[in-house]
Order: structure tokens, then sequence, then C-alpha cells
């Protein structure tokens, strides 16, 4: 699996080919928030939980599993997220979670659309039964079948998630999988004359779609976490042992965007929404 890899990113190819992708669909005007939800895989469940805890002031409750570390993330007192502690791996990643009815038919459709299982099948309490696979060009995401915790969950509000972004070696392999996987519409837009894709359903936005932006490191889904002033979030990033690969004074998509690593290695984004 790719979070067995170790993942550092170098800043100046970051910032030289993030700043000619355009994620201009992450704006208030269009934005659909469905059950956004996040899991963090991690070597090391305590210095993850104080990283977010001192960057973002998010709370979290351990949960009993089956031989896994779980903890479930709060923000302002709503479950948002969860950490799985995985201590053979090397680095830690951010998992997008999708809800789904019929797990075993959703992991058959997947598999047949180029993807496979990473991680079985587990019933998580107060979650619902969760498996870890990954896409046609190694990515990984989670199934949560009829989830009690996601269906919940409030991605809105300052330090939720705004947005759900995969950054793809190959976008059209991506779009072909996604649809046939799940059978969404990929709608391909262009800002500033530069490429961006939508995944859709039933006219909803589900997520978003960019050229990944930094070379030989995989393709992955990247969170994006809502805050309104991004440049105050890069000093409590430092200070709490992070990277900032890219800055507000980049002056990508006018300073509103910062692109962090955690000190385990996940990439994220804090981002204040663009109107």
């Amino acid at each position: 699996m790719n979070w067995l890899k170790t993942f550092r990113i170098p800043l100046l190819v970051l910032i030289m080919a993030f700043t000619c992708s355009n994620t201009g669909s992450i704006t208030e005007s269009n934005f659909y928030a469905p059950p956004l939800w996040h899991d963090l895989v991690t070597p090391n469940m305590y210095a993850s939980k104080k990283f977010y805890g001192e960057v973002f002031g998010w709370t979290f409750k351990d949960v009993p599993g089956k031989g896994l570390g779980l903890t479930t993330i709060y923000n302002g007192g709503k479950a948002i997220g969860g950490m799985i502690e995985i201590p053979k791996a090397n680095t830690s990643v951010w998992v997008k979670a999708v809800p789904v009815t019929g797990l075993s038919a959703k992991i058959t459709a997947i598999e047949q659309a180029g993807g496979g299982l990473a991680l079985p099948p587990v019933m998580l309490k107060g979650r619902g039964m969760q498996a870890i696979l990954q896409g046609a060009q190694g990515e990984e995401f989670s199934l949560v079948e009829n989830p009690e915790a996601m269906l919940t969950a409030v991605s809105s509000g300052e330090n939720g998630w705004l947005w759900s972004e995969l950054w793809a070696e190959n976008t059209a392999d991506a779009a072909s999988f996604y649809k046939m996987a799940f059978d969404v519409v990929v709608e391909e837009q262009n800002y500033d004359n530069k490429p961006y894709w939508v995944l859709e359903a039933n006219g909803e936005k589900l997520a978003g779609m960019i050229m990944n932006p930094v070379d030989n490191q995989g393709t992955r889904w990247v969170p994006y976490v809502r805050c309104s002033d991004p440049s105050a979030m890069e000093s409590k990033v430092t200070t709490a042992g992070g990277d900032v690969l890219l800055g507000t004074e980049s002056g990508v998509r006018g300073g509103a965007v910062v692109i962090v690593q955690d000190p385990q290695g996940a990439v994220f984004c804090i981002q204040k929404p663009i109107n």
C-alpha cells in the first residue's frame, strides 16, 4: 500500500507544479457538502493526536477495535473523522471515506473497474462495516456500509472539512475508474485555461480532481480543511512539528490556501473558501 512508503515532497517542485494547477471549483457558490469524512492512517496515534489537536483544536475519543488502534476525531463536538494506527506504516496518509449500501457488491464493482481490496471489511463500533481499498492507480480510500457517525458529520464550520480532491497521475484513467466503480459523472471544467475535473452524482458535487502537482509521488486523495485565516495557521503547523509546503505568500488562489505535511508525512490543505 502507498502509505507504507516514505512521502516527503520537494518544496520547489510542489510550488511550481501546483501553481500550474487551478482548483477554483472550491468556492462558496458551487460547493456541495455531502457527508465528508476522512480517516488518518498513522504509525503513531499519540503523535498524530498531538499535532492535529494543537493545530485545529480537534479532540479525540478512542474506539474499541479488533486488533486496531482506533479513535474518532471531533471538531466542535461533532464527529468528522477518525484515526487508525498501523505501526508498520512508514508514513501517515489521509484516506477518504465513502458511505455505501451493499458493501460486498461495491467491492466487487471496484475490483472489476481495476481497483482492489487493501484491508478486509471490519465492524467498527459507532461507524459500521468498513473496508479500505485501492483505486486503479494505487490511491487509498475506504467504504463504510450504512455508517452511523458519518451521516451526522458536519463538514462546514471552522476547522471542519471543506472539500476532497484526487491528485491523479493519469486523470483520464482515474475518471474512467471512478465512472465505472461508482457510477459518477466526471465533468471537465476550465479555470484560467487550466483543467479541473468534478465528480458528480445526481447533480451533486462530490469531489474534485487535478493532475498530480507532485512528480513521482503517486495518486492520492487529499482533504481540505476550512479556515477563515490560513496564514495564521502556518505558525501553528510549524510549532506543532509539521511542514508548510506551500504558504499563503505563494499567492496561489489569492493566498487562500496552505499545503501542509504533518510530522508523520500525511499531506492535506487548509483553505479559506473562495467567493
